[in-house]
């Protein structure tokens, strides 16, 4: 899990700076990353006021403080952003919406991608015992947080094309709370 800061959308080369903040581990096999959500106890965690900055934002008449970005498989929470669904009737404001919150999440899945690309090992099967691969993949995010910070260098041809493939539906959770803050935010990338 990556902690987006607002900044970061207006500066595609800011991915570089972009560092795991959270590691979600715990599964004997590959699931969605929204099914790893549902099962972990950050959103409780953001809910409960731990994680995400207390800095709000007055954006047409809606506070809106800090987020994370999501796809569309994900459940639209007060502090999970993701696209309106495109069901071929989105207004001109949903579409500027969606391509600029597209951008935005471009930078996360680049950094991921950097990640994935210097620590070949979290692109395959790991068959060790479970506390080894939590450590391996905590390891391989620190070391790869000390690398960004360092600015050591980086191939472009190690970057990891991004995994498209879903594993299992997502969980039912309710989309309250985020549909205000979606809105105002529509309304705010559409003015600027």
């Amino acid at each position: 899990m990556a902690m987006f800061d607002r900044r970061t959308a207006e500066d595609d080369e800011r991915y570089r700076a972009l560092r795991t903040a959270m590691i979600c581990y715990g599964t004997r096999r590959s699931m969605h990353d929204s099914r790893v959500l549902g099962m972990s106890s950050l959103g409780s965690f953001v809910d409960r006021g731990g994680l995400l900055p207390h800095v709000t934002r007055n954006i047409g008449g809606h506070d809106v403080g800090y987020y994370i970005l999501a796809d569309s498989a994900y459940t639209l929470q007060r502090w999970l952003m993701k696209s309106f669904k495109d069901n071929g009737r989105l207004t001109p404001q949903q579409h500027v919406y969606n391509y600029k919150k597209s951008r935005a999440r471009v930078v996360v899945e680049n950094a991921f991608g950097r990640l994935k690309g210097r620590w070949r090992c979290l692109m395959k099967r790991n068959d060790c015992k479970m506390d080894k691969i939590r450590t391996q993949v905590a390891a391989c995010c620190i070391l790869h947080n000390l690398c960004e910070i360092n600015g050591d260098e980086y191939r472009e041809e190690w970057t990891a094309l991004p995994e498209t493939q879903l594993y299992g539906p997502a969980p039912a959770i309710g989309e309250a709370g985020g549909q205000e803050t979606r809105t105002a935010l529509m309304r705010h990338l559409n003015s600027v």
